[in-house]
């Protein structure tokens, strides 16, 4: 399977310094603060790259944030998808 073979987590962003061009949608991004795979660390910066960029995290969610908390992340999607229409 995929995820077998990718590295045992991300701790940090690649340097985007030179990339260029930015997110101009707005941009939910829903972080479990207890994910093993993608650190806080993943985090940062993040909005110099999306500057409408809505972020919420869950300070007891782990990576499988969609599974472990349902409700609480289709409420927030639901929430974004309306104040964006």
């Amino acid at each position: 399977m995929l995820f077998r073979s990718a590295p045992a987590g991300v701790r940090s962003v690649p340097d985007l310094a030179g990339a260029s061009g930015l997110v101009e949608a707005p941009t939910l991004v829903i972080w479990g603060e207890r994910d093993e795979s993608f650190t806080l660390a993943c985090l940062d910066g993040l909005d110099h790259w999306v500057p409408n960029l809505t972020l919420r995290r869950v300070p007891e969610g782990g990576h499988w944030l969609l599974c472990e908390q349902t409700d609480r992340v289709a409420a927030w999607i639901a929430d974004f998808l309306a104040a964006e229409a």
